[in-house]
């Protein structure tokens, strides 16, 4: 019952927040808007930093891509590392129609004939602000769950190991039954 809430919530909020910049946004000066472009520029710089390091850490070998060019790549990998790659779209996309929204914008205030429309100008600049201030959000959320996975197959891995140490039998090996046993103790 709450997911059939909040994903329709989720999905009109950002679309009549837009429509409502693209309403009421013509009172808003474009300086005004390009201080908040500026914030969504940072915000996506420091996402598109954390992702990259990210795959660097958890994907070394995908980054020698010379190595790669004769081996096969198992599929369950690609996915993972897909899951990298989304937020990082994301704020490409961001950094880009932010960084071509203050260079138009810039560019248009210095046209006089185009002045007599600046309240267009303005409500449209707002709405595209808003719609990529919600894809910043997304992006944020994507990296904020990626974090999460990275440090559930962290903790997976380490309680793994200490299963590992206080299970060895003699011959520094653990055997089916001692995995099974632990894994299902009925």
């Amino acid at each position: 019952m709450k997911k059939r809430f909040f994903i329709p919530l989720f999905l009109f909020t950002p679309l009549a927040l837009t429509i409502l910049s693209l309403i009421y946004g013509k009172n808003l000066s474009f300086n005004s808007q390009k201080e908040i472009y500026n914030s969504l520029l940072t915000i996506s710089s420091i996402i598109l930093t954390i992702i990259g390091i990210w795959i660097a850490i958890v994907f070394p070998d995908k980054l020698k891509i010379t190595n790669k060019i004769n081996k096969q790549i198992n599929n369950n990998e690609n996915i993972e590392i897909g899951r990298f790659f989304k937020p990082l779209i994301y704020s490409t996309i961001v950094i880009i129609f932010s960084f071509l929204s203050i260079l138009i914008g810039s560019i248009l205030k210095s046209i006089p004939w185009v002045l007599e429309y600046k309240e267009i100008g303005r409500s449209l600049s707002l709405s595209i602000l808003t719609a990529l201030s919600f894809i910043s959000i997304y992006s944020l959320y994507l990296t904020i769950a990626l974090a999460n996975t990275i440090k559930s197959n962290s903790d997976e891995n380490d309680h793994a190991n200490d299963i590992r140490h206080l299970y060895v039998n003699p011959e520094n090996e653990i055997s089916e039954f001692e995995i099974r046993k632990i894994k299902d103790p009925d």
